[in-house]
């Protein structure tokens, strides 16, 4: 399986959330990126149902639009978890 992923998938799938925060935050890894079956470390950790490697994703591929002392707004790609098919979840 590991020939199939990269290396944020094979955190996924291992389960280490440490890592994981660890290559996006220090070596830039592309937590938007796909394995062989077009799947990112998101999608593959929703469907692992794992809730801390989802957290992580979620947390790497977000996006801060704006910040106004503490408040902040940020976008998370719920839209990928849906599915790419329809970008609407309803």
């Amino acid at each position: 399986m590991a020939r199939q992923n990269g290396v944020l998938h094979c955190c996924v799938i291992h389960e280490r959330d440490l890592m994981f925060r660890h290559l996006t935050a220090n070596y830039a890894a592309n937590p938007w990126a796909e394995n062989v079956y077009r799947d990112t470390p998101l999608l593959l950790a929703t469907k692992v149902k794992s809730a801390k490697m989802l957290s992580a994703s979620m947390e790497a591929m977000k996006v801060t639009l704006w910040v106004f002392g503490p408040v902040a707004c940020v976008h998370y790609p719920l839209w990928e978890i849906c599915g790419r098919s329809s970008r609407t979840c309803g």
